[in-house]
């Protein structure tokens, strides 16, 4: 499952690969899948937290996200680090 290629429902064709789409995951439904792509469509994801505020995604699929692999280019929270 990728977070900026996978589709709500469908699978999808990246070159050569097959995505699964969100809703493959156990107790992820077919709104909070929606929520995803329908959130990713209007701009990237910068963060865990963005990926949280802006979507119905609950705790409990965020840590399965996290323990996925899913998040790991994503930051924690939305704030910068200068140094």
């Amino acid at each position: 499952i990728n977070l900026e290629k996978s589709q709500a429902t469908k699978f999808a064709i990246n070159g050569k690969t097959l995505v699964p789409p969100f809703s493959s995951i156990d107790g992820l439904g077919q709104k909070v899948a929606q929520s995803i792509v329908d959130a990713r469509n209007e701009r990237p994801f910068i963060s865990i937290e963005d990926l949280s505020n802006r979507t119905k995604i609950s705790k409990a699929i965020l840590a399965l996200f996290d323990r996925l692999g899913i998040t790991d280019d994503l930051e924690q929270d939305n704030q910068l680090s200068l140094f």
